[in-house]
């Protein structure tokens, strides 16, 4: 069995079959994340549906009309960005078109990217949840 000392880094142009046979391998787990954001993400938009019919009778919460919506997109942008990752993987592999690479983890930076946006904005969020309750409580 090769492992990943088995090859040099110096002077290689093309990726090595087991950073391709990797790439295969994790782009199958990308999918299932992919995938459950995805029904996640149709599961919360069907429940906002109902939320929104019935409203009326519920009395209008702020919270639920801005969280509800908020928590879908938080779903469903993760799973597109990882969609696209996962279908340029593919491509890359049978291919092995260098470009489909690039795509890729241009998709996965902007994945990435879109969680340190997410942690900050809820830190913040604590943070300022936590100073309006030790305000009240003083």
């Amino acid at each position: 069995m090769q492992t990943l000392d088995d090859y040099s880094i110096e002077g290689e142009s093309e990726l090595s079959t087991i950073t391709t046979d990797l790439l295969k391998k994790g782009n199958k787990w990308i999918k299932i994340f992919s995938t459950t954001c995805f029904i996640a993400a149709g599961i919360y938009f069907l429940y906002i549906v109902g939320v929104y019919t019935f409203l009326p009778y519920m009395g209008k919460s702020m919270i639920v009309m801005i969280f509800l919506p908020f928590s879908a997109i938080l779903l469903i942008v993760p799973a597109i960005l990882l969609n696209q990752y996962a279908k340029n993987i593919n491509r890359f592999v049978d291919t092995k078109a260098t470009g489909e690479l690039e795509l890729a983890f241009s998709r996965y930076k902007q994945f990435w990217r879109f969680c340190g946006i997410v942690i900050i904005f809820f830190m913040l969020f604590i943070f300022v949840l936590g100073i309006t309750i030790f305000g009240v409580m003083h």
